[in-house]
């Protein structure tokens, strides 16, 4: 399949020079990574849904760490809440990022365990007693287990039609709804009465 030519056909079909009324997002026709500029001639105006597609379409041109990154990106939803992913389209999006995650290198492995090391090395034991006592002693405030929503450190209680819920998947259940979608409702702005307290 002619990948470029997909992707030439996207952006000469959906894709505006001018701000459209409607949302959009900025598109770097050459990615910066891989040496487009923020040149006017290099910009174009698209919908989160052709961006999206656009980056995968880069990663199946170049097929390469920096393209298969930037199209892992745009499964953030956190940050676009807009963008609605579907299952198989994240699935790509993480082995694709899987394939290039730089931490699978003897180099940066290495680089990990020096810093690590380095930053322990006063008190390396201590560290790991520290560790080991947060995961035993069930009155520790980092202790995880069977804890959930407002009981667990970093949970955030949401606001839903049905009242308050200590955690996104408390809230879930009472739904009957997977907590990642409680999660985007609460992202969302087409959702007002689901949101984080």
């Amino acid at each position: 399949m002619n990948y470029q030519q997909l992707y030439v056909n996207l952006l000469k079909t959906h894709g505006t020079k001018d701000k459209p009324e409607e949302y959009s997002e900025r598109h770097h026709i050459l990615p910066k990574s891989l040496g487009g500029t923020d040149d006017s001639d290099n910009l174009i105006y698209v919908s989160a849904r052709v961006h999206f597609i656009a980056h995968w379409l880069l990663y199946k041109i170049h097929n390469c760490e920096k393209t298969a990154r930037a199209f892992y990106g745009m499964c953030d939803s956190g940050r676009k809440p807009e963008r609605q992913i579907t299952s198989v389209q994240y699935e790509h999006a993480k082995k694709a990022f899987s394939k290039y995650n730089h931490m699978k290198l003897p180099f940066y492995k290495n680089l990990a365990s020096v810093s690590a090391k380095k930053q322990w090395k006063d008190n390396y034991e201590g560290m790991k007693k520290s560790n080991s006592f947060m995961f035993k002693d069930e009155n520790h405030p980092m202790f995880m287990k069977n804890k959930t929503g407002d009981l667990h450190p970093r949970s955030k209680a949401v606001i839903t039609p049905l009242g308050r819920f200590g955690s996104v998947r408390l809230a879930g259940k009472a739904h009957d709804l997977y907590h990642s979608v409680i999660s985007r409702y609460c992202k969302s702005n087409e959702h007002p009465d689901f949101y984080y307290e």
